[in-house]
């Protein structure tokens, strides 16, 4: 079949499949997204209107595909994005690194595209996926228009593989942050609360 002169993919290294399988079962096999009341949208709407930047989205060139990141006052992070989710929401979360500076992503399907939270070891909204609850809010016309609630207490599967994204940000954070090649840390970067 083969010839000696094709090679194969490398096998992927353990850390590779384990983060594969964080993924896979964080994206397919998540918590029971909760959708919240009209009282607690409230809530998130009166956060939001208060922290303006949060609901301002960009709707032209890559930016378009970025939904906002922060922690709400009870520790909960909060990720919003312009859009309508596709049903069940789920969001599936990949650590990333380059030379710009590792992050963790988190991603969501809305109806018309991907949109993604790049969230940046040592910022708050980092912080907040330590508590295991993240709110996925949908903006639309300036109003929330739909808002779930994922808890990733409930399994201890869940909550462990979270736990390893988180981790394996932050070592990818610590790795590069000595490597001269990093474009993020050449003069005055730091990561911002």
């Amino acid at each position: 079949m083969g010839s000696a002169s094709q090679k194969l993919p490398p096998l992927p290294s353990p850390e590779e499949q384990e983060q594969q399988r964080c993924c896979a079962l964080l994206r397919d096999d998540g918590p029971e997204p909760r959708p919240l009341l009209p009282a607690e949208r409230g809530e998130i709407g009166r956060f939001v209107r208060a922290h303006n930047s949060l609901g301002q989205f960009r709707q032209n060139g890559i930016e378009r595909f970025l939904g906002n990141a922060s922690k709400l006052p009870d520790g909960r992070a909060l990720f919003l994005f312009a859009g309508d989710p596709v049903l069940p929401v789920s969001i599936s979360f990949l650590v990333w690194g380059s030379r710009f500076g590792p992050c963790l992503r988190g991603i969501v399907r809305l109806r018309a595209r991907l949109c993604q939270t790049a969230l940046v070891p040592g910022s708050v909204a980092f912080e907040a996926l330590r508590s295991k609850k993240v709110v996925l809010g949908f903006i639309r016309s300036g109003y929330m228009e739909t808002a779930f609630e994922l808890d990733y207490n409930r399994r201890s599967d869940q909550a462990n593989a979270l736990d390893y994204m988180l981790n394996l940000t932050e070592d990818a954070y610590r790795r590069l942050k000595d490597d001269e090649r990093l474009y993020m840390m050449r003069g005055s970067y730091a990561p911002t609360p």
